[in-house]
């Protein structure tokens, strides 16, 4: 919401995250709550924490769910559903055990700082980041698990001859054209900057249709994408 005039005294936000800590089951409450101050207005930033796995969350003593845009109890399969569920580990934070920062695209790497500064450019100046080192901006970019390089840094910014230090498999993402004409072409590491690439080479033909049986009418223009890209892995 832009320009929320909500909460402007601290003590208020203090009071909605002990209402939070207090009403939810199992306890929980915001992480932080970010003021920011845009041009367009105020906004304030709730971050939140993942819910406890296999638990729901009460709110007061109830369990709510959504059934379209109405707000209502949570529903016995939904709830077996959440007990059911298991830690899933995040595979591309596992650590790659050989890998090294030589292993990385240089490229990949400038435009990754780029994007880094832009994101935090109301916190960390652009001159800071520049006198960070590779591991010191990795770290802080939370590629990285106690100073190694985890798979989502070689599949965001690995050189390509990198994907031989990943689990097998296929890691690209292939553009196609199918109509008229045919066409394809595959992207690998590093994947920053590959999206790019792969985003480029979709087409936007611009077509005039005429109403069936006249030669002379008004046109509609359809717009053609070749086809969307797809994953592999």
């Amino acid at each position: 919401m832009v320009g929320t005039k909500y909460g402007k005294e601290p003590e208020r936000l203090s009071q909605l995250k002990m209402q939070i800590t207090r009403d939810t089951e199992p306890r929980s409450s915001f992480k932080d709550i970010h003021e920011l101050n845009l041009p367009e207005g105020r906004v304030l930033m709730f971050e939140i924490p993942p819910a406890p796995t296999g638990l729901p969350v009460s709110w007061q003593g109830y369990w709510h769910g959504r059934s379209g845009e109405s707000l209502v109890a949570l529903t016995a399969d939904k709830m077996d559903r959440i007990r059911s569920e298991t830690d899933i580990n995040d595979w591309t934070a596992e650590i790659v055990q050989d890998a090294s920062l030589s292993d990385l695209d240089e490229e990949a790497m400038r435009h990754a700082r780029s994007a880094f500064a832009k994101a935090h450019a109301n916190r960390i100046s652009e001159e800071e980041i520049a006198c960070w080192t590779d591991q010191e901006f990795l770290n802080r970019a939370r590629v990285t698990k106690n100073g190694q390089l985890t798979r989502a840094a070689l599949l965001l910014l690995g050189k390509p001859e990198a994907v031989d230090k990943l689990p097998a498999g296929m890691f690209e993402m292939t553009w196609k054209l199918v109509g008229q004409e045919n066409a394809y072409e595959h992207f690998g590491l590093p994947f920053l900057l590959s999206t790019t690439r792969l985003y480029r080479r979709i087409r936007n033909i611009q077509l005039r249709l005429l109403p069936p049986g006249q030669l002379m009418g008004s046109a509609r223009k359809v717009a053609h994408f070749g086809s969307w890209p797809s994953m592999e892995r």
